[in-house]
Parts: structure tokens; sequence; C-alpha cells
């Protein structure tokens, strides 16, 4: 038996939630019958998923990245699955197309030189992934400690300085005060939000800064995610290689760079010099760099190669309000595989396995879609709401799939009435999974608690997924005020690796999690009340993307 939500929470997350919970109670007392939930939880099959798991996770799918031949033939393989369903199209077709460019660095046209001394490309001085094109002069430099601005955590980098037009110095990762603690102390495993790369350069751009230094202090070296910018032309590999930039979608940004000890140097005069400006900023040193003549002359530019690539969606009409909607949703790409390695000492044709398969992040949550929507169909279930099943392209390159799809409005956003994302549900122990965006929506929450009671093998709920909530494709709906829920059985040690394979995955565990989306979007879909949307304050600093 779960623990109950009330039970489980934190005693602060409890207090922000009272009065939601008390208004829960009011527009959930109409209990849709149990047995109709149950009868369509029953119809999931656990054969189907499994054989869509095996059909995506398969070395011919090559990682299944975006964008990829593998990927589109991925698309078309769940388009004609929903198509033998007899579900319709948004629109024309199964597939939603959207735009994405590769991007590359224009190596002859990007420089950075400091007080006249040329920064060498590719050691010294790199371009961010995150970065903005342009050319800047300047000698208005400003420190600002971490670059950070987050009201969730009341802690400002930016407070008191004035950087409208000036060169941002930073440092990456995040000052321990804003590092969480477990119960016996020790920091989190992950960092905030606002220790991102892409965080910092969009706070810049907000604060009207006209570029931005992100450097590594010796103390915080290790801290950044993603810190080392692999464009293809610094690496010497074709264009394919690179990460993918997606063009339908603007966010702030500046021209953001960093590079190694010469950079540095150039800056502060040596490495000890940036750790005890560091330092003294922590202990609130406003002042704790400042510079006197020192110029910044810097142009970035880029090269692109646009592709076409898909989401995929599927309708499920309503009965009495069918243009309201309820959506599932998961991402079916990967990140793809990389060169093979030769064994040393095999023989010649061993290798090293190089294939990213991602049979659990996420073949494991496109198959429960793809299961959920075939147990709708033949248990002939009717809701009031229409039902979107949706499969995303690009999330593994940013969210970019479910960016695209609320961006172009294939649904007017403002009829969406909740959201549910199934984002790795096949690994680590088989009786519990985790739940994120709770605090979002304590209704949509406790419905969910109370579909997995009808569960034959209820699982245990756990509520502590709250760090991995921008990483997945329900923050693109809840950054429009959607509800939201998040299922997810949490990382392991073949999380992005070539050990995610189908053979590893706990096939009942991923039925019953597909079981329990079955159950919530069913009841969510004949909600007679549309459930609120409770703002967090990191979802304000996530709409800056």
């Amino acid at each position: 038996m779960q623990k109950s939500i009330l039970t489980q929470w934190h005693a602060h997350l409890w207090c922000c939630c009272a009065a939601l919970l008390c208004a829960a109670n009011s527009v959930l007392a109409q209990d849709y019958p149990a047995d109709q939930t149950q009868q369509l939880m029953r119809a999931v099959s656990s054969q189907t998923l499994k054989e869509h798991v095996i059909w995506l996770a398969d070395d011919k799918r090559m990682g299944r990245d975006t964008p990829s031949p593998e990927l589109d033939e991925s698309a078309h393989y769940i388009a004609r699955f929903v198509d033998s369903l007899g579900l319709k199209p948004l629109g024309n077709s199964f597939l939603l197309p959207y735009t994405v460019s590769r991007t590359d660095l224009d190596t002859i046209h990007t420089s950075c030189e400091i007080d006249g001394k040329t920064m060498p490309l590719g050691s010294a001085f790199i371009p961010f992934m995150q970065t903005d094109t342009g050319k800047v002069q300047s000698s208005n430099l400003v420190f600002a400690g971490f670059g950070i601005d987050s009201e969730e955590y009341a802690y400002n980098d930016y407070e008191g300085l004035d950087v409208s037009g000036a060169v941002v110095v930073v440092v990456a990762g995040e000052p321990d005060s804003l590092t969480d603690k477990n119960s016996e102390g020790k920091r989190r495993r992950r960092q905030s939000w606002y220790s991102y790369t892409q965080t910092k350069i969009a706070v810049a751009a907000e604060k009207g800064a006209q570029a931005i230094v992100i450097l590594r202090s010796t103390e915080h070296k290790g801290w950044s995610r993603s810190f080392a910018p692999r464009w293809p032309s610094l690496l010497g590999v074709d264009m394919s290689s690179s990460k993918v930039s997606l063009d339908i979608v603007s966010q702030p940004a500046v021209p953001a760079f960093t590079g190694n000890e010469t950079l540095v140097e150039a800056l502060f005069g040596s490495m000890s010099s940036l750790d005890s400006a560091i330092s003294r900023w922590t202990t609130g040193d406003r002042n704790a760099h400042l510079w006197n003549n020192t110029t910044i002359r810097l142009q970035i530019r880029f090269v692109r190669e646009q592709h076409t690539v898909y989401n995929v969606a599927a309708v499920l009409p309503g009965n009495t309000q069918p243009e309201r909607y309820v959506v599932l949703g998961a991402h079916y790409d990967h990140v793809g595989h990389s060169n093979p390695m030769v064994i040393p000492g095999e023989p010649v044709g061993e290798s090293i396995d190089s294939i990213f398969n991602g049979a659990d992040d996420n073949a494991s949550g496109s198959a429960a879609v793809m299961s959920v929507a075939e147990a709708f169909v033949k248990s002939n279930a009717v809701t009031d709401r229409s039902i979107v099943f949706l499969w995303f392209s690009g999330e593994e390159k940013g969210l970019y799939g479910s960016r695209a799809f609320v961006e172009q409005s294939h649904i007017p956003i403002d009829r969406i009435d909740a959201m549910l994302n199934v984002d790795m549900v096949g690994r680590n122990a088989e009786d519990s999974l985790s739940i994120g965006g709770a605090l979002r929506c304590a209704e949509l929450t406790i419905e969910n608690e109370r579909v997995n009671e009808l569960l034959d093998n209820p699982f245990v709920l756990s509520y502590d997924i709250e760090s991995y909530f921008f990483r997945s494709d329900q923050a693109n709906f809840a950054r429009y005020g959607i509800p939201v829920l998040f299922f997810f059985s949490g990382e392991h040690e073949d999380y992005h690796q070539p050990g995610d394979e189908i053979q590893k995955i706990r096939f009942g565990k991923a039925t019953r999690a597909a079981q329990l989306c079955a159950g919530t979007l069913l009841r969510v879909a004949n909600s007679t009340t549309r459930f609120p949307y409770t703002p967090q304050p990191a979802d304000i600093r996530f709409k800056t993307r």
C-alpha cells in the first residue's frame, strides 16, 4: 500500500499545498466509477508494450538521434500504429513537422581579443553551444559572481549591479547556499536550474548585457552542465556530429563564451585571482573584482544546415467537450550512437557497443503511451474531452519537440486542460514510481493517487523529482499554466549509455505505469472541472528559454 501524498511530502511543501488540497476534495467529489477505470487499465497490453520497446530500442534504430533517418523511421512506425487503431490525426497527418538546424561555428569569422591579445579559438576561447551571433567591442566589464538571479532561493548576483551594455563575467556552478541538502546534510546529486549555462546566458540577456563570459574557478571547474562546447569544426568531425539547435523558438540570448587558463589570466591576471574574487563575492563583496581599461573585441558567426523532423500526434475525439483536450505524451528520440571502438587484443571486427539504444529512455515511455492508446480504443472508453496521444522528437536536444508543439499551436493552448508525460518507466525498484509536478496541481496529483489504489499492485509513489522537472517535456506545457504530471522511475547506471538495453527493462513495471497513466487520463478527461495550476518560482525562469 502506498503512503498518502499528505504523509510523504515534506512539511514545508504541505504548508504550500494545504489550501489546494482542501479545494481539491470538493473538485473531486464526483468520483468516477472505479470499475470503468479498472476495465480500461486492464486493457493495457503488456505484450503490446514489450513489442514496441523491442522495435524502438533495436540496434537498427541506431539510437533514434534528432535528426536522423532512424528517427524518421520511428515516427512513421508510431504513425502507422495509431492509424491502425482508427485514431484521428491533428490536421491532415499524424506527423507534425518542425524545423531544426545543425549549427557549427564559422571559424574564419569567429574571434576574440583582450587588450589586443588574440585568444586562440578552440582552447583559450570557445563560444558556448547556446551562444548568439554578434560583434562586440567593450571596455565595460562587470564581474557578477555566479550570474544567478533566483526568486525561488531569494538569491541575486545582479543586485546593485548595472550590466546594461556591459560584458558580464561570471563563474560556473552555484554557491553552496543554493545547493539543497538532504536529511543527512549531504549535497544533493544535481544542482539547481539556475546553475545551467543556458540559464546564466538568458539572465544576462534579460539584464541587458552585450555578452557573457562563463569561467571555471579552481574550486568549481567541474560543476557546470554541458561545459565542453563540442563544435564540429573544432573537433575536426563532420557537421552531422553537432548538437541540434531549434530555429522556431526564440529565447533571450547574447554572445557567450568560455575558455581555459589563458583567458582567465587575460581577464584576472591569474587563476588564483579568479578564485580570490569568487571567494570574496560569496562573503558579500560586490566589488570583488573591478577592471580598468580592459577591452574585449569579440565576433561570433555560425553556419547552419536545416532539417525537418517530426512529432507524432493522434486524437481520440471527446463526447461532450471535443474542443477541450487532455494530452498524454512521451519522447521517442534518444541520443544516437558513437563511432565503434575496436577492443584492444580482440580479433578485428570485435568492437565495443556504440549504440545508445534508449530502451528505458524513452522507448519505455513511448511504448507505454502506445499501449494506453490501444487500450482506449479496444475497451471502447468514452471521454468527455478529446485525448491527444503525442510522441515528441528532440527531447534529448533541449525539449525541442514539445516546444515546437506548444509554439506552433496545433491546438489552441488554452484548450489543453492537462498533460501527462511518461519518461523512463522501465527500470529500478519494481514497486516504486516517482511523480513530478505535484505542487503545480494538487488536485491532479490526488486523482492520480486514487487511480494508483485501483492497481492490482499499487506503486509506492514518491514526490522526489522536482529537480528533474525542467528536463522533460511536461515543462513546456507547464510554462503555459497547464496542469501536468511527470511519471518517472529514476536514473540508473545506464542513463545515456550503451547499456540502456531491452533485456534490462522491467516490463511488468512499465505496464503498471502505463495502467496508472491510462486510469488517470480517463478520469481527468471526464472531470467536470478544469484543474487549476499553481505556478512555482522556478517557472518564471523557465519561461525565458
